[in-house]
């Protein structure tokens, strides 16, 4: 797959339908859902970067039903774009006019998942770089835990005598042991 989306991208369009044939072939023996959709779609591209809009139909449609069954949102996403373009150069407007619904109605979906992840505390991780753990992830873990409780613990924590910087070297040492013999 890698060697045929390299080749993709360096515009040699015959090794890189060589390539995610080949990949497809091994993926289907193998039963590999992930790689096949991927590999169909960027198939599908191809074809119809060169003008064969039939050839990309057949290699797009079967990857978006690949796409649902393992419920990929990206593939599913640049499935349905390709449609819409395939629809929009044979001049089927109802049919391109469907897939620009169903694309924007992927990519809808998309960014509320996105927007979704983005709320919960596990996100705090891609902020912290030093020190303890991000409070969120103690406080956050039982969902019946209100925003009122955590905030009492916030401010009480806020109100307690600023530590030395041994201290708190210390109290993160111990935190982490802690941790560790928890997680053995």
């Amino acid at each position: 797959y890698v060697l045929g989306l390299q080749a993709f991208f360096q515009t040699r369009f015959h090794d890189a339908k060589q390539y995610l044939r080949e990949t497809v072939k091994m993926c289907n023996s193998e039963d590999l859902n992930r790689p096949t959709a991927m590999s169909l779609v960027l198939l599908g591209h191809i074809f119809l970067t060169l003008g064969n809009s039939q050839e990309a139909l057949n290699m797009v449609t079967p990857a978006i039903q690949l796409s649902a069954k393992i419920s990929d949102q990206n593939i599913r996403l640049w499935g349905c774009a390709l449609l819409r373009d395939i629809y929009r150069t044979c001049g089927d407007w109802p049919r391109e006019q469907i897939e620009s619904a169903n694309h924007n109605g992927v990519s809808h979906a998309i960014v509320k998942d996105q927007m979704a992840a983005c709320q919960t505390a596990q996100h705090a991780l891609i902020e912290w770089i030093d020190g303890p753990l991000p409070p969120q992830l103690f406080y956050n873990r039982d969902p019946t835990r209100s925003q009122q409780q955590t905030q009492q613990q916030q401010q009480t924590q806020q109100q307690q005598p600023q530590q030395t910087q041994q201290q708190q070297t210390q109290q993160h040492t111990q935190q982490t042991q802690h941790q560790q013999e928890q997680h053995n």
